[in-house]
């Protein structure tokens, strides 16, 4: 299929991503700017703001979709999941490309995979990409250089191969292999890690009470009244620090939580340094 052909044929892409700290948008963005060289035309909803999910269900508007997720505990985060489950694919062509900061990329390719197909969305391609750790702001030193120009090339290919599929007639869905632990075992990891990770608080020294952390949420943890964010809402992303334009949030050092992390899986400076964003197709 040469690049002409792929020219005369645009479509309407929807870009479903969530991104709390820009690593998602970095990717997302070049994935953006490359189809709309090819002569489409991409709309682009982020999922960290409530109003988006609440309000985003129109997706046979769309030629084809393409989803982009953080991984969060070996997953995309918990709340997209559990928003992908109430909507309905009526079999649009998918593809799906993951951030993460280096640990692993867990069960993420098979698990939003399976939640897809379920959903009658056929998932075409798959690719993952290195960024830097949202818990970089909390002490973390896991890919503070990446995405770079390499990630870069690679999003690209990603959305040209992604497009060329997307126009393909008889293209077979993509399929990974059932990982070795079991869902229920996946959920245990989460809430064990969670409850292992702090929440962020306010600085009330620095705090004009804008009232930016509470709306920019993506589970409306946030309370500006009480300082912090609420234990079991908060998903650890980070959105509030990131947006707050005082830098009056707060995430509790987490050093010693990445020297374990990093020793206990072996995550030396060569093994991090060989990693790479890749492409499943």
């Amino acid at each position: 299929m040469n690049t002409k052909y792929l020219m005369d044929n645009n479509m309407l892409i929807a870009i479903i991503y969530f991104s709390a700290t820009n690593n998602t948008e970095k990717i997302k963005d070049v994935i953006k700017d490359e189809l709309i060289k090819l002569n489409n035309e991409v709309k682009d909803f982020n999922l960290a703001d409530r109003k988006v999910r609440e309000n985003l269900n129109d997706f046979e508007l769309y030629d084809a979709i393409i989803f982009g997720f953080p991984i969060y505990y070996w997953r995309a985060p918990r709340l997209v999941r559990e928003w992908l489950i109430y909507k309905e694919g009526n079999n649009s062509k998918c593809s799906v490309f993951f951030t993460y900061g280096g640990v692993n990329t867990g069960i993420a390719h098979y698990n939003i995979n399976h939640i897809l197909n379920s959903k009658n969305f056929k998932m075409v391609i798959s690719a993952e990409f290195l960024a830097k750790h949202t818990f970089n702001f909390a002490g973390f030193q896991f890919m503070e250089d990446r995405p770079n120009d390499e990630d870069f090339r690679i999003a690209r290919e990603f959305a040209f191969i992604s497009y060329r599929k997307f126009l393909e007639e008889n293209i077979g869905p993509l399929s990974f292999d059932p990982p070795v632990k079991s869902e229920e075992e996946i959920d245990k990891i989460e809430k064990t890690l969670r409850r292992a990770t702090p929440t962020p608080f306010i600085d009330g020294d620095l705090c004009t009470d804008c009232g930016l952390c509470e709306k920019v949420c993506p589970t409306d943890a946030m309370e500006i009244k009480k300082g912090k964010a609420k234990r079991k809402k908060c998903i650890r992303c980070l959105r509030c620090l990131f947006s707050c334009p005082e830098h009056a949030i707060i995430m509790p050092d987490m050093s010693s939580q990445y020297k374990h992390t990093k020793n206990s899986l072996r995550l030396t400076d060569e093994v991090l340094e060989s990693k790479k964003s890749k492409i499943y197709s």
